[in-house]
């Protein structure tokens, strides 16, 4: 076996290991335009959906250091293309169809140091919401009593601000 071809398999096995590392992260996705969107609630939330408006500085800062030590973090703004042969593992991670651009979505990647659960299907960080949450929007879908119930519950437990979606559905 000549050393290009050595060269090629090493170079797979360490790929075959980035993804298997990169399949035990956590993706934590937000939009990023600014505006509210009536193709985002239709395509991601329920008739009880929320929309968190935060600032990626916000969302940092309101985990605890302890919380964030435990993972590989990565954020970036999706790149909207098709998918390459050769893209690494972090790159799919943050990259989607160009179908899906209207999106404009940031990602979060969060990926354990140390994999002690490899069933895991999801996280739970411990984070301030005072600090992460700067205000809540309401779906435009959701009934006016249920929309009222939620507003009051966000504020009295939590003293977050929540609005119904300025959309309006006829």
């Amino acid at each position: 076996m000549d050393a290009k071809m050595l060269e090629s398999i090493k170079n797979y096995d360490l790929k075959v290991t980035e993804y298997y590392n990169m399949s035990k992260g956590f993706v934590s996705c937000w939009n990023n335009r600014g505006i509210e969107d009536y193709l985002m609630w239709k395509n991601y939330a329920t008739s009880v959906g929320v929309c968190i408006v935060s600032t990626i500085h916000h969302f940092i800062a309101s985990f605890k250091t302890i919380e964030f030590s435990k993972y590989d973090v990565f954020a970036a703004e999706v790149r909207y293309r098709n998918f390459q042969r050769d893209d690494s593992p972090i790159d799919m991670v943050f990259t989607k169809s160009e179908h899906f651009s209207g999106e404009s979505e940031f990602r979060f990647f969060f990926v354990p140091k140390v994999d002690n659960s490899p069933n895991t299907k999801y996280i739970n960080l411990k984070y301030d919401s005072n600090v992460m949450v700067d205000y809540v929007i309401l779906s435009p879908f959701i009934k006016k009593d249920t929309s009222r119930a939620i507003i009051d519950m966000l504020k009295s437990k939590f003293d977050i601000k929540a609005y119904q979606s300025s959309i309006r559905i006829k």
